[in-house]
């Protein structure tokens, strides 16, 4: 399939919702795939091995539930599940803010 270009919304616990493109090489790609393709877009100034490094720290934060992947209105938790993209899906990642003393 063919490369994609996607308006992907972020959250920060209460912050705005930013939106910003992300290029994807293809328009077919697992969960924990597309939110490598994300991390790799916010980090391109690092070194391949820092960038790397941030991929398995985000993959680690997904599987801990530190933030929700919601891609075309649902909730993704399973990172191996494999979403079929077009130029109209909707991605959105939101950063969970732990509750106190919770």
């Amino acid at each position: 399939m063919a490369a994609l270009l996607l308006e992907v919304a972020t959250r920060e616990q209460l912050g705005p919702i930013v939106m910003e493109p992300l290029s994807l090489p293809t328009a077919e790609l697992t969960v924990a795939a597309l939110i490598a393709e994300r991390v790799r877009s916010q980090t391109a100034r690092l070194t391949p091995a820092q960038q790397e490094s941030a991929v398995r720290q985000a993959l680690d934060a997904f599987a801990r539930g530190a933030f929700l992947a919601i891609v075309d209105e649902r909730r993704r938790t399973d990172p191996d599940e494999l979403l079929i993209m077009n130029e109209n899906s909707r991605v959105q990642f939101w950063r969970l803010m732990p509750l106190v003393g919770g």
